[in-house]
């Protein structure tokens, strides 16, 4: 699979996630906000990693307090 977004030598998805990270220096977030700003293209693939991330950190949430308390139920369970 090619890395690079369509029309932008040396533009990469890897620039967008680094971005969305808050880990580029100065000068490549600016590039990286006008690409966003400027190309549709690169406008939908970031939205698409922010979307990712999102889903992500919904999927990284607490336990339900039942859930926990359920396995503190089957470890006194199986421990006594």
């Amino acid at each position: 699979m090619n890395n690079y977004l369509p029309m932008y030598d040396n533009f990469t998805h890897n620039h967008l996630i680094l971005y969305y990270f808050n880990e580029t220096d100065l000068p490549d977030t600016v590039i990286t906000q006008q690409h966003i700003d400027t190309y549709p293209e690169v406008e939908e693939e970031y939205d698409a990693i922010v979307k990712t991330m999102e889903k992500i950190e919904q999927a990284l949430v607490s336990p339900s307090q039942e859930s926990i308390n359920k396995i503190l139920a089957y470890s006194k369970a199986v421990s006594g």
